[in-house]
């Protein structure tokens, strides 16, 4: 199947990937996002252009996501594979359910150049986080149960590592 134009077509790419893309120009504004980008949000296409992560995110999350990308405006050096914890806000203005995602934000260049804006691409690890977290508590547990001469023993500092 060929896609129109050379807009259209990328267009018709980046809406096919599951992970969450956007472009923002150089103060911060989304100029578009995919529908994966747009679903997570409960948006759709016409509602973000010109808004900042300040109208999506609560603002500790936001402040930090436009420091991030004024800092890849500024140098032209990459975020690359950042894991971070994203809380989103409902359309009612209500906080989501947290999510861990990792972040690639990259400058966008002109054909001179010079910087326009960022590209940011995030996949949701939240799945693999709470594997990892899983396995580490497992290990620790089993460690504690190899190392203890008795349940009895063993219990108390099972419980204390299990609550942490």
């Amino acid at each position: 199947m060929v896609v129109g134009s050379g807009e259209r077509r990328l267009r018709a790419v980046i809406d096919a990937v599951p992970d969450l893309i956007y472009v923002k120009d150089t103060e911060g504004r989304f100029q578009i996002a995919n529908k994966a980008w747009l679903q997570r949000r409960e948006l759709d296409g016409t509602d973000i252009a010109g808004k900042t992560v300040f109208d999506i995110f609560p603002r500790g999350v936001a402040e930090k996501l436009a420091a991030q990308d004024a800092a890849v405006v500024r140098t032209g050096v990459p975020v690359l594979n950042q894991e971070q914890l994203i809380v989103v806000r409902t359309p009612d203005g209500k906080q989501g359910e947290p999510r861990w995602g990792s972040i690639a934000k990259v400058p966008m260049r002109d054909a001179a150049g010079n910087i326009i804006g960022t590209v940011g691409i995030s996949r949701d690890i939240t799945a693999q986080k709470f594997m990892t977290q899983r396995r580490e508590m497992e290990h620790a547990v089993t460690q504690v149960l190899a190392e203890a001469a008795s349940v009895e023993e063993a219990m108390p500092i099972v419980l204390r590592t299990t609550c942490q």
